[in-house]
């Protein structure tokens, strides 16, 4: 490889203090979350007067067969019957008669019997119950919710932010890119794509526009060779200064992670290791991780400063 990176500036050092902001946590949500895990331990006692979220027994009268019943189980609130119909059953008593409209028909509904549902406050017991890895209290359940929403959050909120720092560091660095090493970066993506291609029954400079539907945005082979000669040079500079940075962190490709990688994408697609092995040379395996690691560590930046809150 000729192409080489003379100097790197250091992607820490890129102000992103115009992009930052408050996380925004749905609580909702995270209150959901946190009910899933009393769901388990909730139990029903018999109750006097019916309430929303109460399991009620009626019995159904009207003229309309659907609903002729003698033990009809309703929660109200739920909208079996229509939640609004449901909620006139709020305040009834076993022997209490009401008369509901259901789906255009005139139903007399006499409650027979109500049960309630006991929900417990969360407790650690139920979140060791889990058994996720390093959550064994109602705190840290709760942290772990909020981290999971985080993350989600970040994922929408992250991508201009991410190139914004890319495109400052390339503009800081000094990098050389080699025509040859450009042209390897197109050779390998396009061979990639070949090889797949044929496994799934396609030869790739054939395929038409409703083959490609759905696979790769582009409609012709020919876009599809114009759009990887695009994206070559950034996807070089970026394994670039993945190398250059894992001079100084450790990171390291291992002939270990490529078999696994290999083995996984491959059951994927439903092939084998070795029907999946020509789309990925390890040259080609070992340019993505470095690439992906540089990527990372960018990402990693920004998770760490984007919110002024977590």
């Amino acid at each position: 490889m000729r192409s080489k990176v003379y100097s790197m500036f250091p992607l820490e050092q890129v102000d992103i203090t115009p992009f930052r902001r408050h996380p925004e946590i749905d609580g909702a949500k995270l209150q959901k979350e946190l009910d899933r895990a009393v769901y388990p331990y909730i139990t029903w006692e018999k109750g006097d007067e019916a309430a929303p979220g109460d399991v009620v027994t009626c019995r159904m009268e009207s003229s309309d067969p659907r609903f002729r019943r003698d033990a009809a189980k309703i929660t109200v609130g739920a909208g079996l019957l229509g939640k609004d119909e449901e909620y006139k059953l709020v305040g009834a008593r076993v022997g209490t008669a009401r008369t509901l409209c259901c789906r255009g028909s005139e139903v007399t509904v006499t409650v027979t019997d109500i049960l309630k549902r006991c929900v417990p406050p969360l407790e650690d017991r139920m979140v060791a119950a889990l058994g996720i890895d390093g959550v064994q209290t109602v705190g840290q359940y709760r942290a772990y919710l909020r981290k999971q929403a985080l993350d989600e959050q970040f994922t929408n909120d992250s991508y201009e932010v991410i190139q914004a720092v890319l495109r400052t560091v390339r503009e800081r660095s000094e990098v050389l890119i080699d025509e040859a090493d450009w042209q390897q970066s197109v050779d390998w993506d396009l061979n990639r794509l070949t090889v797949i291609s044929r496994l799934d029954g396609m030869d790739l400079k054939t395929m038409t526009a409703r083959d490609f539907d759905g696979r790769i945005p582009v409609k012709s082979y020919y876009e599809l060779v114009a759009m990887l000669q695009r994206d070559a040079w950034q996807n070089t500079w970026q394994m670039l200064m993945g190398r250059k940075l894992a001079e100084t962190d450790g990171f390291a490709v291992t002939r270990e992670g490529y078999e696994t990688f290999l083995k996984e994408n491959a059951e994927a697609w439903h092939f084998t290791a070795e029907d999946y092995r020509p789309a990925y040379p390890y040259e080609y395996y070992e340019a993505i991780q470095y690439r992906v690691h540089y990527y990372d560590a960018v990402s990693g930046y920004i998770r760490k400063h984007l919110y002024w809150e977590e």
